[in-house]
């Protein structure tokens, strides 16, 4: 009777879920390079105990592969309900060098129905080397499902609210590309789309330019709307400025800009020149510190709360200037106010104005409790609203009022 070794248990898994299609994704945790004290057999039960929760979403337990590393492999929420269980391995092993230093490449993610094998490959050889992730095998899978996306398709309009002590503002809304809609759309883990692949998505995504206009131009309040930096210098965005009646800021992407965009400058000059007021808005708030706000100065940046910015600004940039989105709980909320930011967008502030819509709305009195906002943050369709287009209306007036 043949041994089966954990590699060998984990290279039968991936080919039974490629023959499949089945959709997966392998999760490899870099343990090989913890310090030797981090290895030992205690460290190793206290790292399955952690993991011992994620068994529900793997098809496997957890492979202690021969040279350290340990395999997950599971369902395409993997990564997301890994996460807080790697979190907490990072911080018992806080004082190893590797943990400390390594951030976002403590593991790696593969969608086994790309990467299957190079991953049976890596698992059979003597070396044990890891497959490098392959952008253009990532990039074959989704070119075709990536074509039928409209940008209606992966946005999440939100509203900016502005709160000071004395009172709060609604200002604007945001239509900016939802990173986790288009993962979504992909079938594909989110952080498979950091960097060049999900830059390329968006630009993509954002190309259908009479959707994109017919989409911004439905919503007459004053917004924020996305552009690639390409279609900036094109006639076409001419045309859309001229039809835009509400109050409008042009919205760039800040890793675009820093992935040197040949295009750049000259989108930049065209809407100083065109007096266009322009944002930055930054996928990960960690790439502020590398963008020289004292020679671009935009009117506004957009920076996930999830990832806070610091106390101390890069020079040239003031807090009144940013906007904080994905505000997703109360105590991100109360954090940035504490740290002096004033605008906000995200499921808090829907929740906030979802319950001042229902106190002002006529009919709010006969709606079922925290019916609007449950609207608001979509959770309910707006058919359940017998006065739906109040919300609109709602917002509109608040920045009348204003």
């Amino acid at each position: 009777m043949a041994y089966h070794t954990q590699e060998t248990l984990a290279i039968q898994t991936i080919e039974r879920l490629k023959n499949a299609s089945a959709d997966s994704i392998c999760l490899w945790l870099h343990t090989s390079q913890l310090e030797s004290e981090n290895k030992n057999l205690n460290k190793m039960n206290m790292i399955v105990h952690l993991l011992k929760p994620l068994e529900k979403t793997t098809v496997f337990k957890p492979f202690f592969l021969q040279n350290g590393d340990i395999l997950l492999i599971g369902a395409p929420n993997l990564p997301e309900m890994a996460e807080p269980h790697i979190e907490r391995i990072r911080r018992v092993l806080s004082d190893d060098p590797f943990v400390q230093n390594a951030g976002s490449d403590f593991f790696t993610i593969y969608p086994i129905l790309t990467h299957a094998d190079l991953l049976m490959n890596a698992l059979s050889s003597s070396q044990m080397e890891l497959p490098p992730l392959d952008p253009s095998v990532i990039w074959k899978k989704i070119s075709q499902p990536l074509g039928t996306l409209s940008p209606a398709d992966v946005m999440t309009p939100q509203t900016v609210l502005r709160l000071m002590p004395d009172r709060k503002q609604t200002v604007c809304r945001l239509y900016l590309p939802d990173y986790q809609k288009i993962a979504e759309k992909l079938r594909m883990p989110i952080k498979t789309l950091d960097g060049a692949i999900g830059l390329q998505c968006v630009r993509t995504i954002w190309t259908k330019t009479n959707e994109l206009c017919d989409t911004y131009n439905a919503n007459p309040l004053p917004a924020f709307v996305y552009f690639n930096i390409s279609d900036i210098v094109k006639s076409g965005f001419d045309l859309f400025m001229q039809a835009r009646t509400g109050k409008t800021v042009i919205c760039i992407s800040g890793e675009e800009i820093l992935s040197n965009h040949p295009d750049t400058n000259t989108a930049l000059k065209k809407l100083h020149a065109n007096r266009v007021p322009w944002a930055i808005a930054f996928t990960h708030a960690d790439n502020l510190d590398l963008f020289d706000f004292t020679k671009q100065k935009p009117t506004f940046v957009c920076l996930p709360c999830s990832e806070i910015a610091p106390a101390s600004l890069p020079n040239g940039l003031k807090k009144d200037q940013i906007i904080l989105t994905n505000v997703h709980t109360q105590k991100m909320l109360l954090e940035a106010l504490r740290t002096g930011y004033t605008y906000f967008s995200g499921k808090v502030v829907n929740l906030i104005l979802g319950s001042a819509c229902q106190k002002r709305c006529p009919y709010g009195d006969t709606c079922a409790e925290d019916l609007c906002s449950q609207i608001w943050t979509g959770k309910m369709a707006d058919a359940h609203c017998v006065f739906n287009d109040f919300r609109t209306k709602f917002i509109y007036e608040e920045q009348d009022n204003a």
